[in-house]
């Protein structure tokens, strides 16, 4: 976005008596207000009986982008009952062995000495504690907060 939201709202809830048993929530909707009046939304699932599931659209003037579930394999059956394909792939390092690699190339030249860039600078991981405490604070009380980014 290249920019931070000004507020969140958040609203969590909880179906799975363990995640409960932490007062923690298996079901959350965010809805992150940027300036310029763009909106962002999120909403997430511990549970998807269908698979491991993460996809991202991103919506403008200018047309639309989107990510889908990268299956196990590229193949797909197609019968009377419809087209079927394999399950996405399970997890993160699987889903994005190229990102992992990357991350962990950049901490081995950060410890080597052969970079001293960080990738993200400290001002952007405060923000982005900062962006979540308010969605926490939204998801408790129900009601929109402004990001405090002091």
């Amino acid at each position: 976005m290249g920019k931070d939201p000004i507020s969140v709202f958040a609203a969590g809830v909880t179906h799975d008596p363990n995640i409960k048993a932490l007062d923690d929530y298996d079901s959350v909707d965010i809805s992150l207000i940027f300036p310029d009046n763009v909106l962002g939304h999120v909403d997430v699932t511990r549970k998807a009986v269908y698979g491991y599931d993460q996809r991202l659209e991103a919506v403008g003037d200018a047309g639309i982008a989107n990510t889908h579930n990268m299956p196990q394999t590229s193949f797909v059956l197609g019968t009377v009952d419809g087209f079927h394909h394999d399950p996405g792939l399970y997890s993160f390092p699987t889903r994005y062995r190229e990102a992992y690699a990357g991350e962990l190339n950049h901490f081995l030249d950060l410890c080597l000495g052969v970079t001293k860039q960080i990738a993200y600078t400290g001002q952007e991981l405060h923000n982005l504690t900062k962006i979540l405490d308010a969605c926490c604070e939204s998801a408790k009380t129900g009601k929109v907060v402004k990001v405090d980014y002091s």
